[in-house]
């Protein structure tokens, strides 16, 4: 099994009026082998608050009786102001009920002073903001069901309103014939009936819906027969081309034509990244999930997965674009240069496969987009 054993910094807050229990905290985690924890702290919710604003932190252990604020309210503020922070109220009140309520309200754990030591506080940090990771993971996922399943549904029915509009219109232009006045003017609802549809064909893939042609594939061979058009389309860009492709096959059940769209779309979206050139690389992997693989944003199912990498060297995304950059219509291209359906249409197509795609980026140091499919069932057995 492939994982990352690169242990990330674990940036925490202490939000504690008690110099005294504030040094506790600092000792135990100093304590902690094998990870890199970076405490900051305050005394107050309002120096709390304009420090936390500035900074990103993975994690607030939070006191409840603090100068500026009392009780339950001081946790009920802190979420209301900071709703992606988990957090850990962390008090000297031994009270059952207090911690049940705190735990219902959003509280990631609930613990006393004096009661934890280093190893048990560590593992509740890391507990912590992994299932917040998990949280976030499954609200994005049953947005995206919810946003691909309405899509669907308006994709049905307006394809059909269109094909009338369009069948109609093509009837008349044939009575009419070419000479007539009002030709260019059907050729006009014809060719935007068209786009229509196009988008429509969009909103099909989020929806699941698109008809499917799926073969056992080998996904090195896909890439490697459509290298050319990524070539031609972005070769006029002062953007390099790298393949590195596993040195063994990975085959897929897949629809061939329909992984090309995805590269595509990836390819277009890494040359609009880099208008003063850069490199986009696709990278395959075989990758062998055990017990599951969880990263910052990825979560398989164990099994056997043929892994796709698409990474840029453009601009990147920021955080506030990467949560919504799979829905439909949203795009940050400038208006008339893109209708915002074609990572929505990758994502579409992926789930479709029974796959999942996660983006990985910074502005300023590129992208990447990570696709993972199963490898079939007979392939796994070797």
């Amino acid at each position: 099994m492939l994982k990352n054993n690169k242990e990330k910094v674990i940036n925490v807050f202490l939000l504690e009026d008690n110099p005294a229990d504030a040094r506790l905290v600092a000792e135990l985690l100093k304590e902690a082998r094998g990870i890199d924890i970076r405490l900051e702290g305050a005394e107050t919710l309002s120096v709390a608050t304009e420090a936390i604003s500035k900074k990103t932190f993975d994690i607030l252990l939070l006191d409840l009786s603090l100068p500026d604020s009392m009780g339950l309210e001081t946790f009920a503020k802190v979420r209301l102001l900071f709703p992606q922070l988990p957090v850990i109220v962390f008090t000297g009140l031994h009270d059952e009920d207090l911690g049940i309520k705190a735990v219902r309200e959003g509280a990631q754990d609930y613990m006393v002073k004096g009661e934890a030591d280093s190893a048990l506080l560590v593992r509740a940090i890391r507990y912590a903001i992994e299932r917040r990771r998990l949280e976030d993971r499954l609200i994005k996922s049953e947005k995206m069901e919810a946003i691909g399943h309405m899509a669907g549904g308006i994709a049905h029915d307006f394809g059909n309103i269109l094909q009338v509009i369009k069948g109609n219109a093509q009837m008349l232009q044939e009575d009419l014939g070419e000479g007539r006045s009002y030709h260019a003017n059907l050729e006009k609802i014809l060719s935007s009936t068209e786009k229509a549809l196009n988008i429509i064909q969009g909103l099909h893939a989020l929806g699941r819906k698109q008809s499917m042609n799926p073969k056992v594939v080998d996904l090195n061979d896909i890439i490697k027969k459509f290298e050319r058009f990524i070539l031609m389309l972005i070769g006029k860009n002062n953007i390099a081309l790298t393949l590195k492709l596993a040195n063994r096959n990975l085959h897929v059940m897949a629809d061939s034509t329909q992984i090309e769209q995805v590269l595509m779309n990836l390819a277009i979206n890494a040359k609009d990244a880099m208008p003063d050139g850069g490199r986009l690389t696709i990278d395959t992997v075989l990758l062998e999930s055990s017990d599951g693989l969880i990263d910052e944003q990825a979560l398989l199912e164990p099994g056997r997965f043929a892994v796709i990498d698409v990474s840029d060297t453009g601009q990147g995304i920021n955080s506030k674009v990467m949560d919504r950059i799979f829905e439909p219509f949203f795009t940050t291209k400038e208006e008339g240069k893109g209708t915002g359906l074609g990572l929505s249409m990758v994502y579409g197509i992926i789930k479709q496969h029974n796959g999942y795609i996660h983006c990985h980026s910074k502005p300023g140091a590129g992208t990447t987009f990570k696709i993972y499919l199963p490898i079939i069932a007979s392939e796994a057995s070797h």
